[in-house]
């Protein structure tokens, strides 16, 4: 977890990745766009965070699957989550899929990102599937394999740069909906703390010289 990433910040991401506002648009961004949509908090361990649900990528999926995922993919992962930190960020795997983080901010500080991506921006050539093919041969892939998910590889989709970027100036705007509504929960639960625990901590913080207690 992120020194900058407290249990509360997590728990507010779980909050906001179950609520119906979250949900609904979840849902219609992914019918749109035929994207993959996925929000997860700073530091949240688990791989692949944009491999669950609805518009995989096949590729991506088949690449992934079972317990020992894409050691490439999984230092790109952790590249894009570390870049993302104020702004959204796009980076390319070893495949040349996109892959983009948005940030989703509280309290001037990052606790969560909005993920989405695996496609491509342009057709790939035969070059581009022959430069994949080695390198997956490389990895320790059979020939069976290899032939697989090169052949998922050339079938992926793909969003001209422009239209993507689109998509990701929707997200960005969705991301500060997100912080706004965060903002609130914290505020309404401050709100509904029962008065003898205001006292009780208004009283530590007098004896202790803090100014403020969470």
């Amino acid at each position: 977890m992120s020194a900058h990433t407290s249990d509360t910040d997590v728990a507010l991401i779980e909050k906001l990745r179950n609520s119906a506002f979250f949900k609904v648009y979840q849902e219609g961004f992914q019918s749109a766009t035929g994207l993959p949509l996925v929000l997860v908090a700073v530091g949240e361990t688990g791989f692949p965070v944009c491999h669950d649900g609805p518009n995989q990528n096949r590729f991506c999926e088949a690449l992934n699957t079972g317990n020992h995922p894409c050691t490439q993919c999984k230092l790109a992962q952790n590249c894009l989550m570390q870049d993302a930190t104020e702004r959204t960020r796009t980076q390319k795997c070893f495949a040349g899929m996109n892959e983009s983080a948005i940030p989703v901010r509280l309290g001037g500080h990052t606790v969560g990102h909005l993920k989405t991506g695996q496609i491509l921006t342009q057709k790939p050539t035969t070059e581009n599937c022959e430069a994949l093919a080695e390198a997956l041969k490389a990895n320790g892939c059979t020939p069976a394999t290899t032939r697989e998910l090169t052949e998922l590889y050339a079938s992926s989709p793909v969003i001209n740069e422009r239209s993507y970027a689109g998509m990701l100036t929707i997200l960005s705007a969705f991301s500060l909906q997100l912080s706004a509504l965060m903002n609130r929960i914290v505020l309404e639960s401050r709100n509904s703390e029962p008065e003898t625990v205001r006292k009780a901590k208004a009283y530590i913080m007098a004896l202790s010289g803090i100014r403020n207690v969470k």
